[in-house]
């Protein structure tokens, strides 16, 4: 059973040994690769860029409307990392942090209607956000106006 034993160490420190390669460049190939040429993928050449132009500018306008308020708390650090953190998480949504003396609020959403804001708050509940409170607040909603 010994003899066994010392066999497979042997045998495992010589494959080791055998295996380290030092220089990497040094290994030879049996295959030569071929490149394809430059335009073999077009989906991956840069695409040209195209000026499109419409008749009307977008603003960001501010109106009355409800947000989802997932955090609160006087620390200033603590809600910058929260904020962060919140960022990560709703990536599509627009994440603000305000401060209402004495508390840092974390709110996510620009909704117009409460019934909006609640149904978002009830699937943020169902996935582990069990904090979200809907709160009165100016959101920001993109306008398009006419330059004609």
């Amino acid at each position: 059973m010994k003899m066994i034993f010392l066999l497979l160490i042997l045998q495992f420190l010589v494959s080791a040994e055998i295996c380290e390669i030092k220089d990497y460049n040094s290994i030879k190939f049996d295959v030569d690769i071929k490149l394809p040429p430059k335009n073999f993928f077009p989906e991956m050449v840069e695409a040209k860029e195209e000026k499109l132009t419409t008749n009307y500018d977008s603003v960001y306008v501010s109106i009355d409307g409800f947000r989802i308020q997932l955090y609160k708390t006087s620390d200033f650090a603590e809600a910058k990392e929260k904020e962060s953190y919140f960022r990560e998480v709703f990536i599509e949504d627009e994440v603000v942090l305000i401060f209402e003396e004495p508390f840092y609020k974390i709110r996510v959403g620009n909704y117009k209607s409460r019934n909006e804001a609640d149904i978002v708050r009830i699937r943020l509940e169902k996935n582990g956000f069990r904090n979200g409170l809907v709160v009165p607040d100016k959101i920001n909603i993109l306008k398009l106006e006419n330059r004609e």
